[in-house]
């Protein structure tokens, strides 16, 4: 094996020995990850989990190829979207302590949003037709500075969206669109209910009162001073060279809006991620109407399931159960979080290296640790 990579578990060994079937199945994706490691196809952290407990658990690669710093079992990363369903469960307390109401509408709180109607569940659904941020600022719809010299925050991207009016991209309840926009405005709206920054509402209610050591949301300015060891984003172009993602043609809206709060930022070790999934599991922050509300498919203006419940993916399926997910994307991270609910089965996928096709290898490696999980 080599340097940077580190699996844990037994190996097969040559006699009669037969490992029980988690074990195996959890030795057949270790030696999946290594071996993607090897090829420079992974270079980040896997772990996945039965009843809790590891069965596969893998290390590969660089935290930070600048200084050459290699990544570690309790590496932080930026877990980007996953840190959405930080902010669903801080919406939830708050309606589980009577001081919100999910069906109650977003301009009720916020009467400046050019758009009317949209209830704070369809928000956390993404069924509110709010339009979302990243492509209007991308688009030069929304007015951004030509010098990035300081970046964006909730209030002032929200100003700015304000002013420029976009249309909703549909009636709220009409269908199922993923907004960035929809949770920025949650995390507004928790600061206004709770009368505290939003970073510090999850830092009180959530991250500490949960037992979670190191978890914490934060901007890019922040982490170097906040996170010792921390898994730097890098892209990684066709001559090998790796690069921040932000001098990347086309991502120089990067840096500028790496401080928008509610939709990503959380960043989490693997392990702390393991330790969210028991917290939910075990109704230690949410009670089981909360939670039936996260996991249950939005409903449509016409009667059908949206893909999403509050803050979660949601799907059934009839030989594997109900599954509970999120995916994490920006410049430079990946990272998926997939929760089986009644086969209490836990995948946790981090990366800190994005090269051309990276995407479609990700989607590969964890359909085929999906595939190893669930075959008879």
């Amino acid at each position: 094996m080599r340097p940077g990579v580190m699996g844990r578990g037994k190996s097969v060994g040559a006699g009669p020995y037969r490992m029980p079937a988690w074990t195996e199945k959890g030795e057949r994706i270790r030696r999946l990850f290594e071996a993607c490691a090897e090829q420079g196809w992974f270079n980040g952290r896997l772990l996945v989990a039965k009843d809790g407990e590891p069965i596969a658990d893998v290390t590969a690669g660089w935290a930070d190829r600048y200084r050459r710093r290699r990544l570690t079992a309790d590496t932080m990363f930026n877990v980007a979207s996953v840190g959405k369903t930080f902010t669903a469960a801080a919406v939830l307390l708050l309606v589980q302590e009577g001081r919100l109401r999910l069906d109650e509408p977003i301009d009720r709180w916020f009467p400046e949003l050019p758009w009317r109607g949209a209830a704070i569940r369809q928000l956390l659904a993404h069924t509110s037709g709010i339009p979302n941020y990243i492509p209007l600022v991308r688009k030069g719809l929304i007015e951004t500075p030509k010098e990035r010299t300081v970046q964006a925050d909730n209030a002032g991207l929200l100003r700015n969206i304000c002013e420029a009016q976009p249309e909703p991209d549909f009636p709220p309840g009409e269908r199922n669109c993923y907004s960035n926009t929809g949770y920025m405005l949650l995390a507004m709206l928790i600061e206004k209910v709770a009368d505290v920054p939003f970073h510090d509402f999850l830092e009180r209610r959530i991250f500490r009162p949960c037992g979670f050591a190191r978890l914490t949301e934060c901007r890019h300015s922040d982490r170097a001073e906040r996170l010792a060891d921390y898994a730097v984003g890098h892209w990684i172009r066709e001559d090998g060279e790796a690069v921040p993602p932000h001098t990347v043609p086309g991502w120089e809206f990067v840096w500028y809006l790496d401080a928008i709060q509610g939709d990503g930022n959380v960043h989490a070790s693997a392990a702390e991620l393991l330790r969210w999934d028991r917290v939910l599991r075990t109704e230690e922050l949410l009670g089981r109407a909360a939670l039936g509300e996260a996991y249950r498919p939005a409903r449509l203006n016409d009667g059908s399931s949206a893909r999403n419940g509050l803050g979660w993916f949601v799907a059934d399926d009839s030989r594997r159960g109900r599954k509970v997910s999120h995916a994490g994307y920006w410049p430079g991270y990946s990272a998926e979080f997939d929760r089986w609910l009644d086969r209490d089965i836990v995948v946790i996928y981090m990366s800190n290296e994005e090269r051309e096709g990276s995407h479609e290898l990700r989607n590969r490696m964890m359909r085929e640790t999906e595939r190893i999980l669930f075959e008879a």
